[in-house]
């Protein structure tokens, strides 16, 4: 009881600003996802009254999305590759220090400049975020094909927005320390050189890798949310529409006709053939 009350009298800590700017940024991306939802894809102007034609907007907006995140995703294969130095040598999503020395080995041995190799150490500042985010991202291509791939995009995007939201944190963290120590020290190395002792990079390096964070963390939301409203259009359990009914450039009888149409036997005569000989033959009586 009495370590209940210690912990329930302690002072609430403020979230860091970062997660008010990742706030801001999930905020925006719902609104224009439901903007795009009502203006674009469930406009009954545009001809999108039956579902159908709304699933096949929606997957074109997943498209163009999904492209622009994969464009985000591109230049963090080269940064966090092994060539490149981690631009934080303390990250939250370390792999070391899982042990039953995790506290020493975080506090005295790998939380500063002394290993610069932990920061590769980890899930946001190596090569598996970006890896995972492009896979993640290619499902979101195919979420049309099968109920699999709906569930899968689901959950690996889902989980690629909450890395990039926790890599943005990371780094504001260290150029709020950044900031403070040349507030109080403004003559000392590192205001000079505009590093901090948690980062081997400068400081305009960190603020774009943050930014790249934050609209790579929004922009993932949106297809999420796109991803959703295809998963509950079409089904998350079962198909209620066959993959050429989705993509009518893979319709077999619709290919067909188009050919018969080359050669003058049109789909509109034919029609009219056949309700000729409906009409021609004889009615049936009833008992």
């Amino acid at each position: 009881m009495a370590s209940l009350l210690s912990v329930l009298s302690r002072p609430i800590s403020m979230p860091p600003p970062d997660f008010f700017l990742l706030l801001k940024a999930w905020f925006v991306s719902a609104v224009a996802f439901f903007v795009t939802m009502f203006f674009y894809i469930c406009n009954p102007v545009l001809r999108a009254k039956h579902e159908i034609h709304q699933v096949r907007r929606a997957m074109f907006v997943l498209r163009w999305s999904t492209l622009t995140s994969i464009a985000l995703v591109l230049p963090l294969i080269f940064l966090n590759s092994p060539a490149v130095e981690a631009p934080l040598y303390n990250p939250l999503t370390s792999f070391v220090g899982f042990g039953s020395d995790s506290v020493a080995t975080r506090s005295d041995t790998f939380s500063t400049s002394e290993n610069p190799s932990r920061g590769k150490l980890s899930w946001n500042f190596s090569v598996c975020r970006p890896i995972f985010g492009l896979l993640a991202l290619v499902v979101c291509l195919v979420v049309d094909n099968h109920k699999f791939f709906r569930c899968v995009a689901c959950s690996m995007v889902l989980f690629q927005v909450c890395a990039d939201a926790i890599a943005a944190i990371d780094i504001g963290r260290a150029l709020d320390l950044l900031s403070l120590k040349c507030a109080a020290t403004p003559d000392s190395e590192d205001c000079t050189n505009g590093k901090s002792s948690e980062s081997p990079w400068g400081e305009s390096e960190l603020v774009w890798l943050k930014n790249r964070d934050v609209l790579a963390s929004a922009l993932n939301l949106y297809s999420l949310f796109t991803v959703l409203f295809l998963g509950t259009a079409i089904g998350f359990t079962h198909n209620r529409y066959a993959y050429s009914q989705l993509h009518p450039t893979h319709d077999q009888n619709l290919n067909l006709w188009k050919e018969l149409d080359k050669i003058g036997f049109t789909h509109a005569g034919y029609m009219l053939t056949k309700a000729s000989k409906k009409r021609r033959q004889p009615a049936k009586k009833r008992i």
